[in-house]
This record gives C-alpha cells, sequence and structure tokens, in this order.
C-alpha cells in the first residue's frame, strides 16, 4: 500500500478545482454560443416578421386614410352641388339659413367634422357651422371671420371648376393662435362658380383628423412603436411626442429630415419600401391625396395643393429595431442563463471529480506495474544469483580440493624435513604437485572471479539510473556470461555475433535488462523442456549513430493472433507455469521511452521468433526521469 503526503493531496485538489474552472470555462462558453446563436437567428426571424408586419399596417394604414380621404371629397362635391350653395353664389343671401340647415345636417351625421363654411369670393365666412363637442353651433353676426389671407383661401379661390383642393394637415387657428388644446385639421375646399362663370366662393370642410390619426395607431403590430405620418417637407405630424409635432407651426426645425437624414433622403424618394439608419428599419408608404381622388390628377375632380405647385404628400413611417448581438439580452432571460449555468457547473463538476478519479486510478495502476516491475527485477535477479551460486560451486570446490590436497603434501614434507628423510625424486614430485595444483587453482579462481564480475557488473546496472558510456561489445559480454548458468542446464545453445564498435551513451543496466530478459524470454517461452535449438545474440552498427540488436531463436514461434498482444501489461501464455506477462512489456517500455529506440517482432509458429531493436547511440536527454518513474516506486 502506498502513503500519499498531504502536500500531494493539496497539489491533487488545486489541480482538480483548475480542472473544474477550465471545464466549467469552456462548457459555459460554448453554452452561451450556442445560445446566443439560437437566439440571434430567432431574433433575426422574429425581426423579419416584424417588417413583414410593419410593411402590412402601412399599407393598410395608407388604404384606411385614402378610403377615408375619398369619401369626404365626395361628400364636398355633394355639397356644393346643393342648392342652397348655388343660390348663395349667384348672390341670393335668402339662401343662407338653408345652407346652414343642409351645414348643421352634414356636421351632425358626420362626428369628424370641426367645421363647414362658405366663404365668398373676398374670403368672408357667409356661413359657418362648428362642432364642439356634443354641440352644433351656428356662427352669426361678428363671430363670422375673414379668411382672405389664410392659405386654405388662395389657393383653392383660383381652381379649375370641380377640383378639389386637399390642405395640409396642421393645427386649427382661430383668432391668429393657435387652438388649445390642439386640433389637428385636414382642409377640403371646391370653388363655387356664379352664373357668370367667375369664382364666387367656396365651400371648405375642416376635418378633425384626431380619429384617422387613432385609426393609424390601431393600424400598426402589436408591440410595434407607433406609426409615424410625415409631410412632404419631412415634419412629423403623428406618432413621435409632442414636442417634435408640427414643427412648421413654431418655427422649429424638428423633422426626420434633421434626425435621420440618410433614411429621409430615400424615403422622400420613393413612394414606398424599406432604409435602414443605425439600430433602425425605416418602412414606409406614401399617401398622395391626388391618386385617391382621382386616377387622373389633370381631370375635373382631382385633388392638388397649389402651393409653389407642390404634390401634396404625406409619408406612412414604421420603426423596426435592428437585431444586434446586444439587443437579443434582455433582463428576462437572466434567470434562464443562471439556471444553465448551474447545470453547466453541476457537470463540469461531475467531470472533473471522474477525470481525477480515472487519474489517481491510472496513478494507481502505473505504482502498482513499477512495484511489479521491481519485484520481476529483483526475482531476475535473485535467479541470476541461483545460476552463478550454482555456477561458482565447481570452480570454488575444484580450488578448495587442491588447496586441501597441497596443505596435505606440505605438511608430509614438513614432517620429511624433520625426520631429514627428503629425496631427491620426492622433492621432484612435490614441486610437480604444486605446479599443477597452483595452475589448477588459478584457471578454476579466474573462472570464478570472471563470472562474479560479470554477475556484478550486471547488478551494479540494473540496481542503479546510473548513465555511463560503453562498448556494445563489452555490455554484451557481460550479459552472456551472467545468462551461461541458466543456458548450461538446457539443451539450446546461446550464440553471440557482435559486429559493432560504437561506444554508447546510455543507462547500460536498462538496456543489459533488455538483453537479459529478451533471451530469457526466448528460453522459457520459445522451447519445450528438452527440446533443442538456439538462440542467437546479434549486434551490427547500423550508422555512426544507430545500432541494430537482434534476439532470434529456432522456437516454436509465436501464433499470429497474438503477435498484436505480447507487449500488452501481463499478457502471458504460461499463466501459473512460471510466466508474469511483464518481460516483454518492460522491455518495449524501456526500448521506447529510456533508450528512445524502436522493438519490432517477426514470428512464423515452427520456424521460430525474432525481435529487432534499432537503438541510438546516445539516450534521450530526459531519460533520466522516465528511467526513475519506471523503476521506482
Amino acid at each position: 500500500m502506498y502513503t500519499v503526503s498531504q502536500q500531494r493531496l493539496q497539489a491533487i485538489d488545486r489541480e482538480q478545482a483548475l480542472l473544474f474552472v477550465r471545464i466549467f470555462m469552456a462548457g459555459s462558453l460554448a453554452f452561451l454560443v450556442l445560445w446566443q446563436t439560437s437566439l440571434y437567428i430567432d431574433a433575426l426571424w422574429e425581426n423579419r416578421q416584424r417588417r413583414v408586419a410593419m410593411a402590412e399596417a402601412t399599407w393598410h394604414a395608407r388604404d384606411l386614410l385614402g378610403s377615408e380621404l375619398q369619401t369626404f371629397g365626395a361628400d364636398l362635391k355633394i355639397l356644393a352641388a346643393g342648392a342652397a350653395v348655388q343660390r348663395l353664389a349667384r348672390g341670393d343671401a335668402s339662401a343662407r339659413a338653408q345652407a346652414e340647415a343642409d351645414f348643421t345636417a352634414f356636421v351632425r351625421e358626420k362626428p369628424a367634422t370641426a367645421q363647414l363654411r362658405y366663404l365668398d369670393r373676398d374670403g368672408q365666412e357667409v356661413v359657418r357651422v362648428v362642432r364642439n363637442g356634443e354641440a352644433i353651433v351656428r356662427a352669426t353676426g361678428d363671430a363670422l371671420q375673414n379668411k382672405s389671407t389664410r392659405y386654405y383661401f388662395t389657393e383653392s379661390i383660383g381652381l379649375p371648376e370641380g377640383r378639389i383642393y386637399v390642405s395640409r394637415i396642421d393645427l386649427n387657428v382661430e383668432h391668429g393662435a393657435v387652438e388649445i388644446p390642439w386640433r389637428q385639421m385636414l382642409r377640403l375646399a371646391i370653388t363655387i362658380r356664379g352664373g357668370g362663370g367667375e369664382a364666387a366662393g367656396i365651400v371648405i370642410l375642416n376635418i378633425d383628423v384626431a380619429d384617422f390619426f387613432a385609426d393609424l395607431q390601431r393600424s400598426r403590430p402589436l408591440d410595434s412603436a407607433p406609426l409615424q405620418l410625415v409631410n412632404a417637407e419631412g415634419y412629423w405630424l403623428a406618432g413621435v411626442p409632442s414636442d417634435q409635432l408640427f414643427g412648421f407651426m413654431f418655427n422649429r426645425e424638428t423633422t426626420m429630415a434633421a434626425r435621420a437624414p440618410q433614411a429621409w433622403q430615400e424615403i422622400h424618394a420613393q413612394r414606398s419600401g424599406s432604409v435602414r439608419q443605425g439600430s433602425d428599419i425605416y418602412i414606409f408608404d406614401t399617401l398622395s391625396p391626388s391618386d385617391v381622388m382621382d386616377a387622373e390628377r389633370a381631370a375635373p375632380g382631382g385633388a392638388t395643393r397649389s402651393d409653389e405647385g407642390a404634390e401634396l404628400l404625406w409619408k406612412i413611417v414604421g420603426v423596426v429595431p435592428s437585431v444586434s448581438l446586444a439587443s437579443t439580452w434582455r433582463l428576462e432571460r437572466l434567470p434562464v442563463v443562471l439556471v444553465a449555468l448551474l447545470v453547466v457547473a453541476a457537470i463540469s463538476l461531475a467531470w472533473s471529480n471522474a477525470a481525477m478519479a480515472r487519474r489517481r486510478s491510472e496513478d494507481v495502476r502505473k505504482r502498482t506495474e513499477a512495484e511489479l516491475v521491481r519485484v520481476e527485477r529483483l526475482a531476475s535477479l535473485g535467479g541470476l544469483v541461483a545460476g552463478i551460486s550454482h555456477e561458482l560451486n565447481t570452480p570454488i570446490g575444484n580450488a578448495v580440493a587442491v588447496a586441501s590436497t597441497l596443505s596435505d603434501e606440505a605438511a608430509g614434507f614438513d614432517q620429511g624435513l624433520e625426520s631429514g628423510r627428503i629425496s631427491r625424486s620426492g622433492l621432484e614430485g612435490l614441486m610437480g604437485q604444486l605446479r599443477d595444483g597452483t595452475a589448477l587453482m588459478l584457471r578454476d579462481l579466474r573462472r570464478a572471479a570472471d563470472l562474479i564480475g560479470n554477475f556484478k557488473q550486471i547488478a551494479v546496472d540494473q540496481t542503479s539510473e546510473r548513465r555511463r558510456r560503453f562498448r556494445m561489445s563489452s555490455l554484451v559480454h557481460d550479459v552472456v556470461g551472467t545468462l551461461q548458468p541458466r543456458f548450461k542446464s538446457s539443451l539450446v545453445i546461446l550464440d553471440t555475433r557482435i559486429d559493432s564498435q560504437l561506444e554508447l551513451d546510455r543507462y547500460a543496466g536498462a538496456l543489459s535488462q533488455v538483453l537479459l530478459n529478451l533471451d530469457q524470454n526466448a528460453l522459457v517461452h520459445g522451447f519445450e523442456e528438452g527440446q533443442t535449438g538456439r538462440i542467437i545474440l546479434a549486434v551490427r552498427d547500423l550508422s555512426s549513430s544507430e545500432v541494430e540488436v537482434v534476439v532470434e531463436d529456432s522456437g516454436k514461434g509465436i501464433p499470429r493472433d497474438l503477435q498484436d498482444r505480447i507487449f500488452e501489461p501481463f499478457f502471458t501464455t504460461r499463466l501459473g507455469k512460471g510466466g508474469s506477462g511483464l518481460g516483454l512489456s518492460i522491455v518495449f517500455n524501456i526500448v521506447t521511452s529510456i533508450l528512445g529506440g524502436t522493438i519490432a517482432v517477426e514470428s512464423r509458429p515452427d520456424v521460430g521468433t525474432r525481435m529487432v531493436l534499432r537503438l541510438p547511440a546516445s539516450a534521450p536527454g530526459g531519460a533520466s526521469g522516465e528511467f526513475r518513474r519506471i523503476y521506482d516506486v
């Protein structure tokens, strides 16, 4: 069992917190981008629907106002053709009472009528009927005013017979001042001819357009800005705050031309359409009295405005805000965002916990694997110790026996000296035994010294991280010397073929363990007990910076379906028979990570297996840390 320090736990907690923050930030960003995109697309669709609805509203308002205007124009023609009005035009003052009665009846039936008057050729009111709320009042005596200077009189008195004059919409003026509260007026006038065909006067109808304006706003879509009514000069008549209305009557330049010049330029130039300026889209249509009074403007009965010869036009304008990313953010959507972020936070927390749990499990797995590798390595050394001890037993035993014999001979020679019975032949025999005995002892002790030296180098390399420079031939010699005891007890021959002069700079212990594992793996897995065969350990230089190591056996080979799995940890075909499944996994990790090389396997069943390693002459610079990670616990 492994003990984890408090510092490591704190580091893991910090890492988990950072992982949670990263996942939460990424998840929140993804949610906000997707949500914002969906809102923006939905807003674009909704904006398109709003623009279509607003365009329909402007068309409907144009038709509605045009229909009202056409109806009042027809009524005005009927009034002008009345007998009482015609008699007044011919100078019959007695018809005044009948004309007042006719006018009163008309005003009573038409609630939108504010005034109905007959003015003579000098602009003097002859008959005037006024609506004051529900009351109908006839003006008499001094209440009758002279309107000869008012624009609607001067512009209509000279019109051809049957032509209807349509005035601009303005505020009603009484005795030279704007009437309070405001009364928005539209005036229709028609010239009355006398007996000689000259202009005898005009019948003028004042229409209170408040109801028109109310109908205008009822035409607009729900939850939209008010429809605006703008005259040909760009002055607002309806649809904006009162301080911006009727600027021409108060000498104020409160016009659309000043407020939205680019939009107004296109609105003024076209009959209908839409134009964008800033964050607003202006959708507009045009109402022309000439179009609604008569299809042919020049024909009798057509409508005109004679002021400087300009055609009278009204623009009906609807405003729809354009769509922007900022416009999609609304306060009522904040709870949705907060709930979504809480969900993202919960998912991020679960995800980070799962990721850290997997990481801890992986860490434990790697530590367990490292421990098993260490045990395997020590077991390998233990096997080497047993083999070396068995191998050392013969030369050391021979040396001990020779030494014992020489000791007995020396004791006998000592007794001969004391008794004085030493012959020349005896002395020569003793010297011969000494020469043969010491030679035999030297040979056996050198053999023991070589075995111990090889084992010592292998053991030191495998139990340290020391990086050193060495020749490949020397390392192979040490490994083979260590392996000989294992092969001596089997019928398999270990054959070495060394054709390398490179000096390597790497971890000798790691490379020696690779060679040990490969050779022992070939011996254990490649041959059945009592089977004869050969294992070739060949080394050659591929270049001045690369060496190739081949371990080839003539054993039973590896089935094709298992060749892709031989480097997997704990995979073995000899489970319970001495195989741990770690030998080739350790080899693969060492070769690819520590030694910076490659390993490939070639095998054919009943023919043998060939392991090919290609290694750079110098180990990677960061190998030390990796070596420690694999071998240490």
